[in-house]
């Protein structure tokens, strides 16, 4: 079990979840996640662009939604990946 972590820089957020990449549950896992405003109302949805998964006891290992993560802002990305990866490493 992974304990709750969230860290959003502008529209990317690095968060735990279960093993499906949903909020419920044990958090096992992360993901990297890209947040959208709808234009008429005051609420966000968000897809996944990117998600952890586990080989070993301590060891995940980065899988990208599609072919490459497609953002407009890669220092963010990377910048998250590397806090998502620190916190997953740090896990017992």
């Amino acid at each position: 079990m992974i304990e709750h972590f969230s860290h959003r820089i502008g529209d990317l957020e690095v968060r735990t979840c279960n093993l499906n990449l949903m909020q419920k549950g044990t958090h096992k896992t992360a993901e990297i996640v890209k947040w959208h405003k709808y234009d008429h109302k005051e609420e966000e949805t968000c897809h996944t662009i990117a998600s952890w998964k586990k080989y070993s006891d301590n060891e995940f290992e980065m899988h990208f939604t599609g072919k490459r993560p497609f953002y407009e802002n890669p220092e963010e990305f990377f910048e998250l990946a590397r806090i998502g990866q620190t916190h997953l490493d740090d896990t017992e």
